[in-house]
């Protein structure tokens, strides 16, 4: 029963959540769940005039992130979200510190059954004004980006009742990691071209497991390290994984 204490902390509030979406902006008042490193739940929320990134272990919340929406547009079956994110305050110091850019962009798609919600968030780029930051997004190709799968509360909570990865026999997970490899080399290029503060990528494969482990009705509450262990349990060699570094120069999709 792992998963339901998992889900516990926001099953209350699905229903006031659903009831409150306004039609006219499919995008606000929205909650959409996802499997963070280590078991937590990532949370992506949206309410009138904020966004919201919020980790959850058991009934407890580790880490939220507030961002308050600056501005949105639609482009094609994009949802653009300038968002500002609060500013540490800064120490006096003797050195001359470079300024913090507040201003970055979330994008946001919705699946045509409101099932899944695909989000990119580049936190490897932060602008100093709103302007500038709709001036460096406004002809940028976003299907060359790597967008993570988040959930509806009832379609997450239904892949969390499914078997753990510890039920799995030798052929199964030999299936799931050969498939986990293809999944990675398929968005090699998108990872690569997406500017995040995580160089080497590991949330993004951890999304890329997590897609996987749903096709093949396994639990998507699974660790890499669990998977590992799983893998080294059977004697399976690991893949290799592509270099995720973003100053590759082997990247078509950058300009």
């Amino acid at each position: 029963m792992p998963a339901l204490n998992l889900i516990i902390p926001f099953v209350i509030l699905s229903v006031t959540r659903g009831s409150a979406q306004n039609t006219s902006d499919p995008i606000n008042n929205i909650s959409y769940y996802t499997v963070a490193d280590n078991k937590k739940v990532l949370e992506c929320k949206t309410t009138g005039d904020s966004l919201f990134l919020t980790e959850s272990m058991a009934s407890a919340t580790v880490r939220q992130r507030h961002f308050k929406i600056a501005g949105k547009e639609k482009k094609d079956d994009y949802y653009l979200v300038y968002v500002e994110r609060p500013l540490p305050a800064q120490r006096p110091s003797k050195w001359k510190l470079p300024a913090v850019s507040p201003f970055g962009l979330f994008v946001l798609r919705l699946s045509p059954d409101k099932k899944e919600l695909y989000v990119l968030l580049e936190d490897g780029a932060w602008y100093p004004s709103l302007e500038e930051a709709k001036k460096a997004n406004g002809n940028t190709r976003f299907d060359s980006k790597y967008f993570a799968t988040y959930y509806s509360h009832s379609t997450f909570t239904s892949l969390t009742e499914k078997p753990l990865i510890a039920t799995v026999d030798k052929p199964a997970l030999q299936k799931i990691i050969d498939d986990w490899g293809e999944e990675i080399n398929k968005n090699k290029y998108k990872m690569q071209n997406t500017r995040t503060a995580d160089v080497y990528r590991v949330s993004f494969m951890q999304d890329n497991l997590t897609k996987v482990l749903v096709e093949h009705h396994i639990s998507p509450l699974t660790t890499i390290t669990e998977f590992n262990s799983k893998l080294s349990e059977y004697k399976i060699p690991v893949p290799q994984i592509p270099h995720m570094d973003n100053r590759s120069r082997n990247n078509p999709l950058k300009k």
